[in-house]
């Protein structure tokens, strides 16, 4: 199974496009930081990952402010066919304020 969830904010964002069929696309680049433990041992993981969003979906992000965290589920794919630079596929968005 293919599944990724976390805790994020949008460190920056294209602007919103709309693909063949007119669907919005809004393509970014989160930041996630957390605590996990590993062995018994805690570690900070601290990492940015490119994401995509479409639909409805784009449109909110496109109004979520910089610096607003949320809890993001999706999956991740390959940028483009045979490519090994993947990309998380944003699904749905919940406040962490919930």
């Amino acid at each position: 199974m293919n599944f990724l969830s976390l805790n994020a904010r949008i460190l920056n964002r294209d602007s919103i496009r709309y693909n063949y069929a007119g669907i919005p696309v809004l393509e970014m680049t989160l930041s996630s930081f957390s605590k996990v433990l590993e062995y018994n041992i805690e570690r900070n993981i601290n990492l940015t990952i490119k994401a995509i969003a479409l639909g409805t979906l784009a449109i909110s992000l496109d109004k979520t402010p910089y610096d607003k965290e949320f809890f993001a589920t999706g999956f991740l794919a390959p940028i483009y066919k045979n490519s090994v630079i993947l990309r998380f596929h944003l699904q749905k968005i919940t406040s962490s304020d919930d």
